[in-house]
C-alpha cells in the first residue's frame, strides 16, 4: 500500500496479512489518497531461504481511496485590537471570531511575547490552551510596548496552520476604563426600595482605580454631563453606597439616572454608560389594632413591614414598638381619635420625610423603655401634636430639615392643641411648660412655632441655621425645667402578650399576674382558657382548654407545650411574691413567702425537712390571718 506521493522506485509495504478479505489501515494521513494492492500467497516454503512467501500467480486485485479532510482549513478572521493597533490599554482584553470550519474546534491556543519570532514560530513557551472561548487577559502589560500574538484553532485530531501574527502597542498610562459589568440595581429597573444599596464591581485601568466618582440625579442631561449638580459621591474606594442624607435621598414613585466614573491620579474614565431605575410608588401601610414590635410583619395589617416611603398609621388601640430603626417615612399618623389609645415607642432615631400628625388619643414616646435615653426624630414637613408627644427625656432631638430631604418642604410648622410633657414650674406661666430637650429648624425656608399651639414651650437647645423663624412668643430657652407634678412612668396601665404580634385566640387577654394568684398544676384536672398554673418554680397559662397530663411541665421558652389534652405557654418564673409551697423540700426558712392556690404565706417557725407525702398532706388551707401549722 501506498500513498499518492509514491514514485517507481519506491518499495511497496505489506500493510496487513490475514486470512481474511479485509484490513483495517491506521496512521493515515489527512486529505491523501492511497492505492492498495491484494495478492494471494501460500504458506513460505520449507527450501526457500529466509522463509519467503510463494505468491501466487494470479493477476491481484487493486483499489484507492482517499481520507477525509482533518485539517482546520482557516484561521480566525477578526481580532481586537486590530493588527499594529496603537494605544491598547494595558489591562484590556483580547478578543477573536469564531472558526465555523468542519469539524468542530474545540479549543484555542493562543501565542503571545514581545519576541515576534517566538509566535512566528510557535513556539510552545509562549502559547496558552485558552479552551473553548475566544478571548484572553494576558494580565497587566507594560506601557507603550509592541506585543506579538497570534490564535490557532484546534479541532481535536489538527491545529489550523499558516496563521499570520498579529500585532499592537500598549498606551502610556491614562485613565481607567469604564466599569462594563453588573450594577445593582439594574438599568431600568422599577418599584426599586427608596433605601437599597446602589452597587456596582470593580473596574480596571493602568493605573487601577483609586476611586469612584458617582453621579445621579432626576435629570438625565445632568448626568450624561457629568454636571456639578448631579455629582453625589467623589473618588470613594467603595463599590456601594446607601442613599441617605449625606449622598441622595430618593422619592418614592420617581425615575433616576446614574452613572460610575472610576478614577486614579491622572483623571475619571471617559463615556461611561449611565443607567437608571425608577422608585417604588408609595402605599399607606396601617398596623393592627393590638400592634407589636415594628419591624415584625404580624404587627401590621397588611401583613408587610412598611417599606421606604409609606405612610404609616398607627391604628386605635395599638402601641407599635419601633426597637430598631424603621424605614424612612413619607407621613407618620399616630390614632384616629376614635376609640383606645395609639402609642408609638421607638428604640431609635426615625425619618420622616413629610409630616407627623398626632391624634387626641395617640402618644409618641421617643425614648426607651428605661425613660433614661430619647432618640432623634427628622421631620421634613409640619409636627402636629393633638395628642401627647413626650420630647422632655435626656438626648431627644426634634429636627425640622425640610430643604434637605427629597419630598420635604423648606417652610415647616410646629403647632396643635395636644400635650408636650413638661413641668408646672414656669414664671408667669400658670399651665404646662412643654420640653422640648433639643430644637432644630435647619430647613431654608420660612418656619414658625403656630400662634394657637396649646402650650408654651421650653427648649434645652435651640438650633436656627437656615431661613426664617417665627416663634410667636411660645419658645423660651433654658436648660433648667424638669417634669415636675406630673405622673410619669409610674404604673403600668396594661400589659398584653402576645407572640411575635399575634394575640392569644380568647376573649380576654391574659395578663400578667402575680404567683400568688396562679394555682398549683395538678395531674388529669380540667384546665381552662387564660388561667394560670405553676409546676416547680415556672408559671404558665393556659392556652387551649383539657385536662392536664400525668406529669407536670417543665419545658420552657416560647413554644406552645402541651399537656394531656391542654395547651400550655410558659411565661417565666414564679414572681418576688413567694415561691410555690410544693418546691419546698427541706426545712422552709424563717420569713420567707409561700403560696399554695391562690392564697400567699409567710413562714414565721422553722420545721423539720418534709417529703412530698407530708407536704400534699399537711398544706396550709387557712384563709383567715391566724396562724397555722405544718
Amino acid at each position: 500500500m501506498v500513498d499518492s506521493s509514491y514514485s517507481t522506485n519506491v518499495d511497496f509495504r505489506v500493510v496487513a496479512s490475514a486470512a481474511g478479505t479485509s484490513f483495517t489501515a491506521t496512521s493515515l494521513g489527512s486529505g491523501r489518497t492511497y492505492y492498495f494492492w491484494a495478492f494471494a500467497y501460500t504458506a513460505p516454503t520449507t527450501s526457500a531461504p529466509c522463509g519467503n512467501l510463494a505468491y501466487n500467480t494470479t493477476t491481484p486485485l487493486t483499489g484507492q481511496a482517499t481520507t477525509n479532510v482533518q485539517i482546520v482549513t482557516s484561521c480566525v478572521t477578526s481580532v481586537t485590537p486590530t493588527n499594529n493597533f496603537n494605544g491598547f490599554s494595558p489591562v484590556d482584553t483580547l478578543r477573536w471570531s469564531a472558526v465555523t470550519a468542519l469539524p468542530t474546534v474545540t479549543k484555542y491556543f493562543v501565542y503571545f511575547s514581545k519576541i515576534q519570532a517566538l509566535v512566528d514560530a510557535n513556539d510552545p513557551s509562549v502559547r496558552t490552551d485558552v479552551g473553548n472561548v475566544l478571548k484572553i487577559q494576558p494580565g497587566t502589560l507594560e506601557y507603550s510596548t509592541t506585543y506579538y500574538w497570534k490564535v490557532r484553532a484546534f479541532n481535536g485530531v489538527d491545529t489550523a496552520v499558516g496563521c499570520d501574527t498579529k500585532m499592537f502597542t500598549t498606551a502610556p498610562p491614562s485613565v481607567p476604563l469604564c466599569y462594563s459589568g453588573t450594577v445593582t440595581p439594574t438599568s431600568g429597573a422599577t418599584g426599586v426600595n427608596p433605601a437599597s444599596t446602589i452597587s456596582w464591581g470593580t473596574a480596571v485601568g493602568a493605573p487601577s482605580p483609586t476611586g469612584y466618582d458617582i453621579y445621579m440625579s432626576t435629570s438625565s442631561t445632568a448626568v450624561q454631563g457629568l454636571q456639578l449638580s448631579a455629582k453625589i459621591i467623589s473618588n470613594s474606594p467603595n463599590t456601594s453606597f446607601t442613599p441617605g442624607i449625606t449622598t441622595i435621598v430618593l422619592t418614592p414613585n420617581t425615575t433616576y439616572y446614574w452613572v460610575v466614573i472610576p478614577t486614579n491620579y491622572i483623571g475619571g474614565a471617559s463615556g461611561c454608560t449611565v443607567s437608571s431605575f425608577t422608585t417604588i410608588t408609595p402605599g399607606k401601610t396601617t398596623s393592627t389594632t393590638r400592634g407589636g414590635i415594628w419591624s415584625e410583619a404580624a404587627t401590621w395589617a397588611s401583613g408587610i413591614v412598611p417599606p421606604v416611603g409609606d405612610t404609616v398609621v398607627i391604628a386605635d388601640g395599638a402601641t407599635v414598638y419601633a426597637s430598631a430603626t424603621p424605614n424612612a417615612m413619607r407621613a407618620l399618623i399616630i390614632g384616629q381619635a376614635s376609640s383606645g389609645v395609639a402609642i408609638l415607642r421607638t428604640g431609635s432615631a426615625i425619618d420622616v420625610t413629610g409630616s407627623i400628625t398626632i391624634a387626641s388619643n395617640g402618644k409618641l414616646l421617643p425614648y426607651n423603655t428605661a425613660g433614661t435615653t430619647g432618640y432623634g426624630i427628622n421631620i421634613g414637613g409640619n409636627f402636629t401634636n393633638n395628642g401627647y408627644a413626650n420630647l422632655a427625656v435626656s438626648g431627644t432631638i426634634l429636627n425640622f430639615n425640610g430643604s434637605q430631604v427629597s419630598g420635604g418642604s423648606s417652610a415647616q410648622v410646629l403647632g396643635g392643641s395636644g400635650v408636650f410633657e413638661g413641668d408646672t414650674t414656669g414664671s408667669g406661666n400658670n399651665t404646662l411648660r412643654g420640653i422640648i430637650r433639643d430644637l432644630r429648624f435647619q430647613t431654608t425656608g420660612s418656619s414658625s412655632i403656630a400662634s394657637n399651639i396649646s402650650q408654651k414651650l421650653v427648649a434645652y437647645n435651640l438650633t436656627h441655621t437656615g431661613g426664617s423663624l417665627n416663634t410667636n412668643g411660645k419658645l423660651t430657652i433654658d436648660n433648667g425645667p424638669q417634669v415636675y407634678g406630673r405622673s410619669i412612668n409610674r404604673k403600668v396601665s396594661s400589659v398584653t402578650i402576645t407572640t411575635s404580634g399575634v394575640g392569644y385566640n380568647t376573649t380576654n387577654v391574659p395578663v400578667i399576674v402575680p404567683a400568688a394568684s396562679a394555682n398549683v398544676w395538678a395531674a388529669t384536672t380540667a384546665f381552662t382558657v387564660g388561667t394560670f398554673r405553676v409546676f416547680g418554680n415556672n408559671m404558665y397559662v393556659v392556652t387551649f382548654a383539657g385536662t392536664s397530663g400525668s406529669t407536670g411541665p417543665t419545658l420552657t421558652g416560647t413554644a406552645e407545650i402541651t399537656d394531656g389534652t391542654a395547651k400550655l405557654l410558659w411565661i417565666g418564673n414564679t414572681g418576688t411574691l413567694g415561691v410555690p409551697y410544693l418546691s419546698t423540700l427541706t426545712a422552709p426558712a424563717v420569713g420567707l413567702q409561700y403560696y399554695y392556690g391562690n392564697k400567699l404565706f409567710t413562714n414565721i417557725k422553722g420545721t423539720a425537712n418534709l417529703t412530698v407525702a407530708n407536704i400534699l398532706a399537711f398544706a396550709p388551707l387557712m384563709s383567715s390571718a391566724a396562724v397555722g401549722s405544718v
